[in-house]
């Protein structure tokens, strides 16, 4: 487990941690009149530490049902002090004779005609069931400001025709210090409440939990993602309404920013190629609540690391990015779990890409992904659950090439031959056991970042031998990317512009070397990680660092130090659109 209460691994589901009760609060009424839609509302509370701003939080469902007959939810009523159940009994004291009163000559008709029904809270453990308990009533009678119901039980299935749930998160409810049992709140609804969230990040050092993550171990490749983290806030607000048999629609909002690592270490001992490759990294359960009976949410936040590879020759490769991913989305379908939802965004993503080193001659394709990825579980009723998995893959594509490889005849020098791209792709899945569908709501497309100093296809002068090159430079490079899919670069000698461009399919894979990585971003100090790596030798020369690097050669293992400096290219992306 890391610092922060997250599994290392793929999601746990529903037993991954234990879900917070949630409390029933009246929704009051003047009147005591039976109705054929009644309202629910349950709260609970929320840790300072689970928030950024380090206040209490409260979770808010407001419930309303639709019914097959006339009903009541007894814990809308704040003048009932207390019920008690026997069998088919139940007793409900008052605060007084007058108020006994006013419910009996109201409930009494409806209960001679058999068209009466309650909801009792979970509360009141009716039956010895800690549940919310459904009831038909049969009977109402009087004793001593008390009212006595001849009862049958009931299911939610009979009762509840259709249903709408809506479950936030606020600030601190007002005026009360603790959430008692019974009792009206205020809460705040001004502010939304966001979760604090960091994913293999710990908080005190202010550095990755675990800086070595393997991803693939095979005979033919290998890879390791190095300082692989996410961190930040984010809020989630959920509306479902449906009936005991489906979801009719849903509407999902999130709001927050995030921020994330990834540096990927590569090693090809074969000519080889992959397909995309996802490995789950972690999963952070984000404060699941329950009410028994009725309905339960799981959210949760998970980070995976994927990857594909294709390569000509045996060689080392070292990429990665960080990025900043501020979060605007909305997502509702009106046809259920069965269409696509309509996606409406407003984010603007902020990619930096690291060095890339690589050694030998050589043809290489590779694409780090590192995809923060929202999910939720919900039960409902008697419903099956089901889940809505949402998240943003980001992708750094690297095409290189070198020596004899690349498209160049230099007599006196070494070609190189190297094209950069990312992608962001925002995708939505609902899954349940009869249902699987996977949506991508938006996609960026492969974009070309910027060539620096047009190095991407040029002779380095000097033996082969000897060659390097210094593709990336030192001095950042402001970019900034339109939705029109063009990027206009900016340095400190030249401007230019390219258009994006489109790029084969690429790589994965899992490493082994002895690789020393000094990692700089925005939010992370440079620190240095060491991962340790076997496989069988090795005789490539040692890696030509295509950046700010220094390379140590060795016949079974080798050192890749990379030095980084200010971010080197920053390329944001504005997104303002409806799908």
């Amino acid at each position: 487990m890391g610092p922060n209460g997250e599994y290392m691994g793929a999601s746990r589901g529903a037993k991954q941690v234990d879900s917070i009760r949630m409390r029933t609060v009246p929704v009051p009424r003047k009147s005591y009149e039976p109705r054929t839609q009644i309202k629910a509302a349950y709260v609970a509370p929320v840790a300072p530490h689970q928030s950024l701003i380090q206040k209490p939080g409260v979770a808010i469902a407001d419930c309303q049902f639709q019914t097959t007959k006339p009903m009541l939810n007894l814990d809308n009523f704040v003048q009932i002090k207390s019920i008690r159940c026997a069998g088919n009994t139940v007793t409900i004291a008052f605060d007084g004779d007058a108020s006994a009163a006013k419910a009996q000559a109201e409930w009494t008709t409806h209960a001679t005609s058999t068209n009466l029904a309650v909801m009792i809270g979970a509360e009141w453990k009716c039956g010895g069931k800690d549940a919310t308990a459904f009831r038909h009533v049969q009977a109402v009678d009087m004793t001593h400001g008390t009212l006595v119901l001849t009862t049958e039980e009931a299911t939610s299935d009979e009762l509840v025709q259709d249903y709408a749930i809506e479950v936030n998160q606020y600030d601190d409810v007002a005026g009360e210090q603790e959430l008692r049992k019974r009792g009206l709140f205020n809460w705040s609804k001004s502010k939304v409440w966001p979760w604090s969230l960091y994913v293999n990040y710990d908080k005190a050092t202010e550095q990755p939990a675990k800086r070595d993550i393997a991803l693939l171990t095979t005979p033919w490749a290998g890879a390791h993602c190095i300082d692989c983290y996410v961190k930040g806030e984010a809020a989630l607000k959920i509306r479902v309404t449906g009936s005991v048999i489906v979801v009719k629609s849903y509407e999902i909002e999130l709001s927050g920013d995030l921020k994330a690592n990834l540096d990927l270490l590569l090693s090809i001992y074969q000519t080889a190629r992959t397909d995309l490759y996802r490995v789950p990294l972690w999963a952070l359960p984000l404060n699941p609540v329950a009410v028994p009976g009725v309905f339960s949410l799981g959210p949760e936040l998970r980070l995976i690391a994927a990857v594909t590879y294709g390569s000509d020759e045996q060689l080392d490769v070292t990429t990665g990015f960080d990025l900043d991913l501020p979060l605007k989305w909305t997502m509702a379908s009106d046809k259920g779990l069965f269409g696509k939802p309509k996606f409406t965004s407003s984010f603007e993503p902020a990619f930096n890409y690291h060095p890339v080193t690589a050694s030998q001659d050589f043809s290489v394709r590779v694409a780090a992904h590192l995809i923060p990825e929202f999910g939720v579980t919900i039960a409902i009723l008697s419903m099956t659950a089901f889940s809505l998995d949402f998240g943003v893959d980001n992708a750094l594509g690297v095409q290189l090439s070198r020596g004899k490889y690349a498209d160049l005849r230099c007599p006196d020098g070494v070609g190189i031959g190297l094209l950069l791209y990312r992608q962001h792709d925002v995708d939505f899945a609902v899954r349940s056991p009869i249902l699987n569908k996977k949506y991508t709501l938006w996609s960026s497309g492969r974009r070309a970042l910027p060539c620096p100093n047009n190095a991407c296809n040029r002779c380095i002068g000097g033996s082969k031998k000897n060659a390097t090159a210094a593709l990336l430079p030192a001095a950042a490079m402001e970019t900034t990317t339109s939705s029109t899919a063009l990027l206009s670069t900016t340095s400190a000698s030249s401007t230019a512009t390219t258009t994006a461009t489109t790029t084969s399919g690429l790589s994965t894979a899992t490493a082994s070397a002895v690789a020393t990585a000094s990692i700089s971003t925005p939010d992370l100090p440079s620190t240095t990680a060491t991962p340790t790596l076997s496989r069988a030798a090795n005789t490539s020369t040692a890696p030509t660092p295509i950046g700010s690097a220094t390379v140590s050669p060795s016949t079974t293992t080798q050192t890749m130090t990379r030095i980084s400096t200010d971010p080197h290219v920053k390329v944001v992306l504005p997104v303002h659109e409806t799908i």
